[in-house]
Protein backbone atom coordinates (compact mmCIF):
# COMPACT_ATOMS: atom_id res chain seq x y z
CA UNK A 1 0.00 0.00 0.00
CA UNK A 2 1.37 3.53 -0.55
CA UNK A 3 -0.11 6.02 2.12
CA UNK A 4 -0.50 9.74 1.14
CA UNK A 5 -0.43 12.48 4.27
CA UNK A 6 -0.24 15.47 4.56
CA UNK A 7 -2.22 18.73 5.68
CA UNK A 8 -5.00 19.82 4.14
CA UNK A 9 -4.88 21.47 0.87
CA UNK A 10 -1.61 19.97 0.31
CA UNK A 11 -2.05 18.38 -2.73
CA UNK A 12 -3.15 14.82 -1.25
CA UNK A 13 -6.19 14.06 -3.75
CA UNK A 14 -4.10 14.75 -6.90
CA UNK A 15 -1.34 12.95 -5.33
CA UNK A 16 -3.28 9.79 -4.53
CA UNK A 17 -4.95 9.61 -7.59
CA UNK A 18 -2.05 10.04 -9.57
CA UNK A 19 -0.10 7.37 -8.19
CA UNK A 20 -2.90 5.04 -7.85
CA UNK A 21 -3.35 5.50 -11.62
CA UNK A 22 0.26 5.02 -12.52
CA UNK A 23 0.35 2.09 -10.26
CA UNK A 24 -3.35 0.79 -11.53
CA UNK A 25 -3.69 0.20 -7.69
CA UNK A 26 -6.93 0.40 -5.95
CA UNK A 27 -7.69 4.62 -4.88
CA UNK A 28 -9.31 4.63 -1.66
CA UNK A 29 -10.53 8.38 -0.76
CA UNK A 30 -10.12 9.32 2.66
CA UNK A 31 -14.41 9.99 2.60
CA UNK A 32 -14.36 6.04 2.90
CA UNK A 33 -12.71 5.41 6.02
CA UNK A 34 -14.49 8.21 7.59
CA UNK A 35 -11.69 10.76 8.03
CA UNK A 36 -9.68 9.32 10.93
CA UNK A 37 -10.93 5.40 11.35
CA UNK A 38 -7.32 3.69 11.87
CA UNK A 39 -9.09 0.06 11.92
CA UNK A 40 -11.44 0.62 9.12
CA UNK A 41 -8.50 1.78 7.10
CA UNK A 42 -6.41 -0.71 8.28
CA UNK A 43 -9.29 -3.49 7.10
CA UNK A 44 -9.69 -1.97 3.48
CA UNK A 45 -5.93 -2.09 3.21
CA UNK A 46 -5.18 -5.71 4.69
CA UNK A 47 -6.05 -6.38 0.57
CA UNK A 48 -3.08 -4.88 -0.55
CA UNK A 49 -2.19 -2.34 -3.89
CA UNK A 50 -4.06 0.47 -2.32
CA UNK A 51 -3.24 4.14 -2.32
CA UNK A 52 -4.82 5.91 0.50
CA UNK A 53 -5.74 9.87 0.52
CA UNK A 54 -4.90 10.27 3.82
CA UNK A 55 -4.89 13.96 5.40
CA UNK A 56 -7.44 12.85 8.05
CA UNK A 57 -4.72 10.78 9.19
CA UNK A 58 -1.38 12.69 9.58
CA UNK A 59 -1.88 13.65 13.16
CA UNK A 60 -1.60 9.79 13.51
CA UNK A 61 0.52 8.85 10.41
CA UNK A 62 2.90 6.76 12.46
CA UNK A 63 0.14 4.10 13.79
CA UNK A 64 -1.23 3.41 10.05
CA UNK A 65 1.17 1.48 8.12
CA UNK A 66 2.44 -1.46 8.22
CA UNK A 67 6.51 -2.37 7.17
CA UNK A 68 5.33 -2.99 3.93
CA UNK A 69 3.18 -0.01 3.12
CA UNK A 70 5.16 3.46 1.92
CA UNK A 71 4.07 6.48 3.84
CA UNK A 72 4.54 9.55 0.92
CA UNK A 73 4.02 13.09 3.05
CA UNK A 74 3.10 16.14 0.81
CA UNK A 75 5.00 19.46 1.40
CA UNK A 76 3.33 22.54 -0.26
CA UNK A 77 4.45 26.13 0.32
CA UNK A 78 2.52 27.15 2.72
CA UNK A 79 1.51 30.52 0.35
CA UNK A 80 0.03 27.98 -2.10
CA UNK A 81 -2.13 26.13 0.58
CA UNK A 82 -2.99 29.56 2.00
CA UNK A 83 -3.89 30.45 -1.52
CA UNK A 84 -5.89 27.11 -1.83
CA UNK A 85 -8.46 27.60 1.08
CA UNK A 86 -8.98 31.08 0.07
CA UNK A 87 -9.88 29.33 -3.04
CA UNK A 88 -12.18 27.10 -1.74
CA UNK A 89 -13.83 29.45 1.16
CA UNK A 90 -14.31 32.40 -0.89
CA UNK A 91 -12.46 34.70 2.40
CA UNK A 92 -10.02 34.39 4.07
CA UNK A 93 -9.44 35.98 7.75
CA UNK A 94 -6.53 36.95 9.92
CA UNK A 95 -7.90 34.48 12.46
CA UNK A 96 -8.16 31.60 10.19
CA UNK A 97 -5.10 32.30 8.54
CA UNK A 98 -3.10 32.60 12.39
CA UNK A 99 -5.15 29.30 13.29
CA UNK A 100 -3.85 27.72 10.45
CA UNK A 101 -0.24 28.47 9.81
CA UNK A 102 0.61 27.24 13.63
CA UNK A 103 -1.53 24.22 12.46
CA UNK A 104 0.59 23.70 9.52
CA UNK A 105 3.89 24.36 11.22
CA UNK A 106 2.83 21.55 13.89
CA UNK A 107 2.24 18.94 11.39
CA UNK A 108 5.76 19.97 9.48
CA UNK A 109 7.59 19.90 12.52
CA UNK A 110 5.82 16.89 13.97
CA UNK A 111 6.68 14.97 10.74
CA UNK A 112 10.39 15.73 10.85
CA UNK A 113 11.33 15.52 14.34
CA UNK A 114 9.19 12.34 15.35
CA UNK A 115 6.55 10.57 12.97
CA UNK A 116 8.83 10.02 10.14
CA UNK A 117 11.31 8.19 12.87
CA UNK A 118 8.84 5.53 13.49
CA UNK A 119 7.89 4.45 9.96
CA UNK A 120 9.98 2.21 8.20
CA UNK A 121 9.07 2.83 4.45
CA UNK A 122 8.83 6.92 3.89
CA UNK A 123 9.18 9.82 1.29
CA UNK A 124 9.20 12.81 1.64
CA UNK A 125 7.55 14.63 -1.69
CA UNK A 126 6.92 18.44 -2.95
CA UNK A 127 3.33 18.56 -4.44
CA UNK A 128 4.68 20.85 -6.98
CA UNK A 129 7.21 18.30 -8.00
CA UNK A 130 4.11 16.13 -9.36
CA UNK A 131 3.36 18.89 -12.27
CA UNK A 132 5.85 16.11 -14.28
CA UNK A 133 2.81 13.80 -14.58
CA UNK A 134 0.70 13.49 -17.58
CA UNK A 135 -2.56 14.28 -15.36
CA UNK A 136 -1.32 17.50 -13.86
CA UNK A 137 -3.39 20.88 -14.75
CA UNK A 138 -1.26 24.04 -13.88
CA UNK A 139 -2.38 26.69 -11.49
CA UNK A 140 -3.91 29.03 -13.88
CA UNK A 141 -6.72 26.33 -15.09
CA UNK A 142 -7.25 25.41 -11.48
CA UNK A 143 -8.49 28.64 -10.56
CA UNK A 144 -12.45 27.83 -10.50
CA UNK A 145 -11.80 24.17 -9.39
CA UNK A 146 -14.12 22.94 -6.50
CA UNK A 147 -12.57 21.45 -3.07
CA UNK A 148 -11.70 18.15 -4.59
CA UNK A 149 -11.48 18.08 -8.00
CA UNK A 150 -8.36 17.25 -10.18
CA UNK A 151 -9.74 17.01 -13.92
CA UNK A 152 -10.94 19.49 -16.22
Amino acid sequence: NVIIAGPPRSGTTFTSKAIAQTLKYNYIDEGHVNLRDITLCKKLMSKGNNVVQAPGFTHCIDYLPTDEDLVVFLIRPWSDIVKSIFRINNFLSSHVSMDYMYYLDSHYKMWKHYQRNKIKNWIQLDYNSMKNHPNWINKDLRKNFTRRQTTI
